[in-house]
């Protein structure tokens, strides 16, 4: 019964599936059926009719008196044999049953060749170098002013002016009322009796060091080097300890991207620096001292300035939220109490609003390029000619994300990382891809000399869903990286229009005022102020038509119709800010950054308008 066995293990069926009276065959025989019915490597049930012809002829042979071995013999080579089986069979089937099969078979081939070359190419990727080729550090600092001497740098006058005011990061006295209130009640300093008051009474020393130190040229802050000590006082030990870590990193380890998520806690101690002064200028306002508010208004200015060293987009935006409220307290002063200044105070004034380098007027991309080449070369291989593929590590995407807003249960990290070698192929080469960041900049940098309409309005009609202006979103995925780092266009252009355009107003309501003490009464067109505009007749920045000016029942006041276009004859009855903000009228528009252009704020810009108070300028709350 072996043989009986032997084919129950050919066939893979039960013994009521064989004929019904099957003969014992010789086990050399019935073995070499089996190796021919395995080899022709057919469907179950064709196997089953391949075994039992084999069975026939074999049974034929031994039954006409030859031996096994002279079957066997006569038989052939096995390997033949099954060969011309598997064709014959294969060949009874139908032609859909063929045509369905072959394709099976090319898609099952095509599947093994793909897979075997995305797990070499990915073995291939992982194994090219990530080449460290510049350090964008010393690129970033050797950007940055040079003082001739020690005493030209201005950030140790800074730093020990706001430890000595109790803003340190760690120091208690940081929350004391006087403190506190330059943020949430700045204007109760007209009361000399309260908490804000008498701070700045009692700080009057430390205020005037920290405003006599906005004279030096150059910020100096230590960009990229260790903190000192006393910079830690300062920025508080838990700051000053990741700063410090920052530094030892350095720039050669691939998973760490320093210019991306360069450390600047500078910024966040001259915004109490900004408030300290802007409150003091409403102090000295009330105390009829118009000196001293000249010389808060110019040191605040001047901080503005230092704010901007080093150019990043986001150093820019803090110099001018610091110049945006030396402009407000300007005006407002000028509308509460005039005659607090000189006519030689108010020229300083002008003269203020005219001391910004026209370089920080412009947007600059010197930063902004370095920062991007330098994810390139720690994101891309580098194949010695400048190019090279897509091909980030998965802990460096760790790194990398870290400061984007990501959704809820994603993990772009994971994702890039397991389709590596398809995004390297999905994703534009290092050559491309810094030619089109260079294209966009410099398409950028040309549109700096947009009037302020253009720049609030045309880049959100001409931006495409990534954001990239002329590129087709069909290009998300090839300028993967472009689509992460480039900056918001609209917010971009804008801010430095709106910007001049602050500064503008305060240089004509000055104007203004000073036309007034000359005449004895106030302008009545534009044409007027040219004298004392540099010749120029003040000009409304989101028309381009002369700014307007009036004097009825109402009061004199100088207006712009704002960002709807639409004049409301200087109504300050509609001026209104959301109830959050500190002020009302003249600086909506610039804090009105990410409105949507299509439901602009329906006010005017009132730039200046004298009622001897300053009740446009409070909180609704």
């Amino acid at each position: 019964m072996s043989g009986m066995s032997g084919m129950n293990g050919i066939t893979g069926m039960s013994g009521a599936n064989q004929s019904d009276s099957p003969a014992n065959l010789p086990p050399d025989v019935d073995a070499l059926i089996d190796q021919v019915v395995r080899k022709t490597r057919l469907r179950k049930r064709e196997r089953v009719d391949v075994a039992r012809e084999l069975r026939s002829h074999f049974e034929e042979a031994i039954a006409a008196g030859k031996t096994s071995a002279q079957a066997l013999n006569a038989f052939g080579d096995p390997h033949a044999a099954a060969r011309g089986l598997r064709i014959s069979a294969r060949a009874k089937r139908s032609l859909l049953d063929r045509t369905l099969g072959q394709t099976l078979q090319w898609t099952a081939g095509a599947a093994i060749v793909l897979v075997a070359m995305y797990g070499g190419f990915a073995l291939y990727l992982n194994t090219r170098p990530h080449t460290i080729s510049f350090d964008p550090i010393k690129l970033f600092r050797d950007s940055l002013p040079v003082p001739k001497s020690p005493d030209e740098t201005v950030w140790p006058a800074y730093r020990d002016a706001l430890i000595s005011l109790g803003v340190g990061a760690d120091d208690p006295r940081r929350e004391s009322p006087g403190v506190l209130a330059t943020t949430d009640d700045p204007f109760s300093a007209i009361d000399q009796s309260s908490a804000l008051a008498q701070w700045l009474i009692a700080n009057q020393a430390q205020i005037d060091a920290l405003c006599a130190a906005t004279k030096k040229p150059i910020l100096g802050f230590p960009y990229g080097i260790a903190c000192s000590e006393a910079d830690g006082l300062l920025f508080g030990k838990e700051t000053l300890a990741s700063i410090n870590r920052s530094v030892e990193v350095g720039v050669n380890d691939i998973n760490e991207f320093p210019l991306l998520y360069f450390p600047m806690p500078h910024l966040k101690t001259l915004l109490p620096a900004m408030r300290i002064i802007a409150a003091d200028m409403i102090l000295a306002g009330a105390q009829g001292d118009g000196q001293r508010a000249t010389r808060d208004a110019e040191a605040m200015m001047a901080l503005s300035i230092h704010a901007q060293e080093g150019r990043f987009l986001g150093i820019d935006h803090y110099g001018m939220r610091v110049r945006a409220l030396a402009v407000n307290r300007i005006i407002m002063l000028l509308e509460w109490k005039s005659d607090v200044f000189t006519d030689s105070q108010l020229k300083r004034l002008q003269t203020a609003m005219l001391s910004v380098p026209q370089d920080l007027e412009r947007y600059n991309a010197s930063t902004e390029r370095m920062m991007f080449a330098d994810v390139v070369q720690r994101m891309y291989t580098d194949n010695g000619h400048g190019d090279g593929w897509f091909a980030p590590k998965p802990a460096q995407l760790e790194g990398f994300f870290k400061g984007f807003v990501i959704m809820e249960n994603t993990n772009p990290a994971l994702t890039l990382a397991q389709w590596g070698p398809i995004n390297a192929v999905a994703v534009a080469g290092r050559k491309e891809t810094l030619a089109m960041h260079d294209e966009f900049m410099k398409h950028l940098e040309l549109l700096a000399d947009l009037s302020l309409r253009d720049a609030v309005d045309k880049p959100m009609h001409m931006q495409t869903d990534v954001q990239f202006q002329g590129m087709p979103p069909t290009n998300v995925t090839r300028y993967f990286l472009l689509q992460l780092l480039y900056p918001g266009q609209d917010i971009l252009l804008k801010i430095y229009r709106l910007d001049h355009a602050l500064r503008e107003a305060a240089y004509t309501a000055i104007a203004a005022e000073l036309y007034h003490r000359i005449h004895g009464a106030w302008p009545t067109t534009a044409s007027d102020l040219a004298e004392l505009c540099g010749g120029v007749s003040p000009v409304d920045p989101w028309n381009g038509n002369p700014i307007m000016i009036a004097s009825d029942g109402d009061g004199f006041r100088m207006w712009s119709v704002g960002r709807d276009g639409v004049d409301h004859r200087g109504d300050l009855a509609i001026a209104s800010s959301p109830p959050d903000k500190e002020v009302r009228s003249t600086v909506a528009n610039f804090r009105d950054w990410d409105n949507d252009s299509d439901n602009p704020t329906d006010q005017d810009w009132v730039w200046f308008a004298p009622r001897g108070n300053f009740d446009r300028w409070k909180s609704k709350k």
